[in-house]
């Protein structure tokens, strides 16, 4: 439900980061409070080319099922191949952490 976002503008702006933040664990949230076991695999593109995922999800310590469900999705498809366009992407010099 939420594609991915390049964090620069995240970084720069904390009301954004902290929405996008609440956007994402408003779906894994309630599994990591039930203890649930989840993996995410690629599963297409938005329109605007960023890459999203889907999320199985298992009942507690059922982590091979979870593995296993996620396994046999990549092996009937082939997103797990594709990458995105990155093209717009800079290569930025690094920049010491504060």
């Amino acid at each position: 439900m939420v594609p991915a976002r390049p964090l620069e503008p995240l970084v720069a702006n904390h009301d954004a980061y902290r929405e996008y933040n609440l956007k994402l664990n408003r779906n894994a949230g309630i599994g990591n409070v039930l203890g649930l076991c989840g993996v995410s695999v690629p599963c297409g593109f938005t329109t605007d080319g960023l890459p999203i995922g889907v999320t199985v999800t298992a009942k507690p310590f059922d982590e091979a099922t979870a593995l296993r469900v996620a396994y046999a999705y990549e092996r009937a498809t082939s997103w797990h191949e594709r990458r995105p366009d990155l093209s717009w992407a800079e290569p930025r010099s690094a920049k010491p952490m504060v």
